[in-house]
């Protein structure tokens, strides 16, 4: 089996920075304007907002330029690159009992679930700070004509060359 990269989609991340950087602009003036005129109320509604959006800024600035793929499919094992994330989380395909695709809030995430979760609970901990207590593939920063494939390949890949044909008892 070949490695399959999947990355996420340019023109998304730079519509994102265009937005969260004309957001700290705005609310870096607002600041600004604020400590010169001694409008204390406009210093604290505008520093905040300034600091999310320009925190933000600076994310997505890398994620634009990222040379790495954010999935990767190899033939031992899926690894995950989280954008917060610096190490990659590798997760064998014989411990994927299965996943689901999920909607909250509109965002979509596929949530992996593993036969021994034991194993994976160290980088669990760093990989979902503010989610879920299982791995989750963000479906939105996979590329939309990538979709596809990578559901087929995860298939493919976790529950072998049969899933889904006759000599599948399951399909």
């Amino acid at each position: 089996m070949e490695d399959l990269h999947f990355y996420p989609s340019k023109i998304k991340n730079i519509f994102f920075l265009l937005l969260a950087g004309t957001g700290a602009v705005l609310f870096g003036i607002l600041t600004i304007s604020g400590l010169i005129e001694g409008v204390w109320i406009a210093v604290l509604l505008g520093l905040l907002p300034f600091l999310v959006f320009g925190f933000a800024s600076y994310r997505l600035l890398f994620g634009v330029f990222r040379l790495r793929s954010y999935l990767t499919l190899t033939e031992d094992e899926l690894i995950i690159r989280a954008f917060a994330k610096k190490d990659p989380i590798p997760i064998k395909w014989e411990d994927i009992l299965g996943y689901k695709l999920i909607t909250n809030s509109g965002k979509q995430t596929v949530e992996i679930w593993l036969y021994n979760e034991e194993e994976y609970d160290h980088l669990l901990s760093a990989f979902n700070q503010f989610s879920t207590d299982s791995f989750t593939i963000a479906w939105g920063q996979v590329k939309r004509k990538d979709r596809k494939k990578l559901a087929y390949e995860l298939d493919r890949r976790a529950f072998g060359d049969t899933w889904g044909t006759k000599e599948d008892p399951v399909g």
